[in-house]
């Protein structure tokens, strides 16, 4: 027995890019705090002024190129999430983990 299920709306699939840019920039932001906070323990580290270059030119290739995979893969979820009617909460679920992702980041730069 097969079931049939209503196709997502149109406002559906707006919400769906909607969230998808906001998620991304809320990565972004998490991006750009993540950056500081591998400059401020590069920093604890090694008082070099070398290494703490070098950390932060590695730490924005590779949280880079971790944002742009994300991205592409937020873009995957979400629009999956539309055609079984769970954008709401898979939305919900992945900006909790990167609002507390961002709160340990304030923690550590607070704490550093």
């Amino acid at each position: 027995m097969t079931y049939r299920t209503t196709p997502p709306s149109v406002l559906a699939w707006l919400a769906c890019y909607v969230v998808w840019v906001v998620l991304s920039a809320l990565g972004l932001w998490l991006f750009l705090k993540l950056r500081i906070n591998a400059v401020d323990i590069a920093r604890r580290l090694s008082g070099n002024a070398y290494a703490v270059s070098t950390a932060d030119r590695v730490g924005t290739v590779v949280l880079g190129l971790t944002w742009l995979v994300g991205v592409v893969v937020l873009e995957s979820v979400l629009r999956t999430a539309v055609t079984r009617h769970r954008l709401q909460s898979r939305a919900a679920r992945i900006a909790i983990v990167m609002v507390a992702m961002l709160i340990v980041s304030y923690a550590l730069q607070w704490l550093l």
